[in-house]
């Protein structure tokens, strides 16, 4: 739980054999967060919360470190999210959540019965929303999209345990 200053590391690996040149690594940092000290290869645009850093090579296999402190200023979400891109290769992206003391920290989760369905079957759905923080989550709406070709049922038969909403779908062709 953060409730002062915090000191971040982020791990940056190449698994292949083959070196990683000129690899750019982007994070984007809550609003609620002041940067404090900054590695010297990064650059920071306080303007939209981002750093960016880039490793000029990363052979393989070897990890880049480039890191960062900050401090909580207060009252928004708190997700640090992270982009890399080498020069070549696969674009790679990674999301740590901060616990800020007295704010609401909701997740959702949505799952299936883990088998695959056929055209014309339905399958039960479960959406769960936890508030995994320290203060009130009030409010929360979470509506849910379905792919295009599914639909609920004309009855859907819903059932709910406080956390989680179980519900049908059905798939359609096309």
């Amino acid at each position: 739980m953060l409730q002062g200053l915090g000191e971040y590391a982020i791990l940056v690996r190449n698994p292949s054999e083959v070196a990683s040149d000129q690899v750019k690594v982007d994070v984007t940092l809550p609003a609620g967060l002041k940067i404090t000290t900054l590695d010297r290869q990064a650059r920071y645009d306080a303007e939209t919360g981002r750093l960016s850093f880039t490793l000029e090579r990363l052979e393989g296999p070897d990890s880049g470190w480039p890191a960062f402190g900050s401090t909580p200023r207060g009252g928004s979400a708190a997700r640090i999210v992270v982009s890399a891109t080498a020069r070549e290769g696969l674009p790679s992206a990674g999301e740590h959540r901060l616990l800020i003391n007295g704010l609401p920290d909701v997740t959702v989760q949505i799952a299936d019965e883990g088998r695959p369905i056929s055209v014309g079957d339905s399958a039960r759905i479960r959406l769960t929303i936890r508030n995994q923080g320290t203060g009130p989550a009030t409010g929360i709406i979470a509506p849910v999209d379905l792919p295009s070709n599914s639909s609920r049922p004309e009855s859907p038969s819903e059932e709910s345990d406080g956390n989680s909403n179980w519900f049908q779908v059905h798939a359609a062709s096309g």
